[in-house]
């Protein structure tokens, strides 16, 4: 019944064509006026549409390399305090990992020792929540924070253990993510001639010293940034506690030979940049 109803009603209205020759006329003029325009529109939404990803594409892009560039100069600031302790004639005379020529007695060196640290971490408290170094030639820990400053001989920490690096040739130079947003540097001290390990220094940095960039990378309300590792993983997220960007994509973009740039996936585009340590992401989501 449908059916038939359904072709009579297309009969009704292919019938006034059909019999009159105007009608035939109306039609083709509207299709000559209609066509015309619908292709223009559609072509005038497709350019706009990629001129816009363009400009979010170029603009990402740049802030993104900006932001690395920012990242570097903040790394950089960080290696100089770390290059503070490691080139301190005092600590490490000669770098020849002898106890302090000074005085020489084990009371002389805690007191130079607690007292260089604590000057380095009162200049850098608004970034650095700990400072802690490793002296082979006193087989001691020496560790400074906001409540006190301590000499011991515990070397092995949930960082690093600094009594088998003080048994080793090897040269330290790592960035270690500590999950309660802070993360660590750690640099060993060798000496030039034979790369045996003198000492070394952890400096423990508090991730926030890096949101004023992340917090300008971050434009669209919709958009995750975070950092990440080499292998993906989200090392620093301001904004969520949980990030939704497929760890796997991560990966493969930072595999990516050219370092740097972006991809494109359902959900939307990731921008990514390397930077000296951890890596920069940005995921914007299509609405």
């Amino acid at each position: 019944m449908r059916i038939k109803w359904v072709r009579n009603a297309l009969r009704g209205m292919v019938r006034p064509f059909q019999i009159s020759l105007r009608y035939k006329l109306m039609l083709l003029m509207v299709l000559i006026a209609v066509l015309p325009l619908s292709l223009v529109t559609l072509f005038a939404t497709k350019t706009t549409k990629h001129s816009l990803a363009s400009e979010v594409i170029r603009s990402n892009e740049s802030r993104m390399e900006w932001a690395a560039k920012y990242f570097d100069e903040k790394f950089d600031q960080l290696q100089a305090v770390s290059y503070s302790l490691l080139l301190d004639s005092t600590l490490f005379p000669n770098a020849t990992g002898g106890a302090i020529q000074s005085e020489g007695t084990p009371s002389f060196v805690n007191q130079y020792t607690i007292d260089k640290l604590k000057s380095l971490y009162s200049a850098n408290n608004k970034n650095i929540a700990q400072v802690a170094l490793y002296l082979k030639s006193q087989n001691r820990l020496y560790v400074v924070d906001k409540d006190a400053g301590i000499s011991t001989d515990q070397l092995n920490t949930p960082q690093v253990n600094w009594g088998a690096v003080g048994q080793s040739h090897d040269s330290l130079n790592l960035l270690l993510n500590n999950g309660q947003n802070t993360f660590s540097i750690v640099r060993s001290m060798n000496r030039f001639p034979d790369r045996e390990v003198l000492g070394g220094v952890r400096l423990e940095v508090r991730w926030k010293m890096m949101n004023s960039v992340l917090d300008m990378i971050r434009s669209e309300s919709n958009s995750e940034v975070f950092v990440a590792d080499a292998d993906g993983n989200v090392m620093y997220n301001p904004y969520s506690e949980r990030i939704t960007t497929d760890p796997e994509m991560v990966k493969a973009a930072l595999a990516e030979p050219n370092g740097q740039g972006y991809t494109e996936s359902k959900r939307g585009f990731l921008f990514y940049q390397p930077s000296v340590w951890p890596s920069l992401g940005r995921e914007i989501h299509s609405d």
